[in-house]
């Protein structure tokens, strides 16, 4: 079972809230996103995501951070909390140049 922090992460990825998000579960890379919260965003979050939350459990504070998540075919999240929002972007756009030559390589094997 996820825990309440895994589940809720889970839900705001696929849900699109994260600030920016791409790829696809079906490749290498899995779905990927990052996002920063911060303690005056808990409020929204726990309205939007109330049913995740009665489900799983509030996080609490522990969702405050900066998070790179990828999502993988399995449904499974993998999740890390970046020092700074910074290093959340820079993981993410690793992952964006790493997806779209996946992609090109993919395509001219078609």
């Amino acid at each position: 079972m996820m825990t309440a922090l895994e589940a809720l992460l889970k839900s705001m990825l696929q849900q699109g809230w994260f600030t920016a998000s791409d790829g696809d579960v079906e490749s290498p890379l899995g779905y990927f996103g990052w996002t920063w919260v911060v303690e005056d965003d808990l409020y929204e979050i726990r309205e939007a995501f109330s049913d995740v939350i009665k489900a799983y459990g509030d996080p609490g504070h522990k969702l405050i951070g900066n998070w790179f998540a990828v999502l993988n075919s399995n449904g499974i999240l993998s999740f890390w909390d970046k020092d700074n929002r910074h290093l959340a972007e820079r993981n993410y756009s690793h992952y964006v140049t790493e997806y779209n030559e996946w992609l090109e390589k993919t395509e001219e094997e078609v």
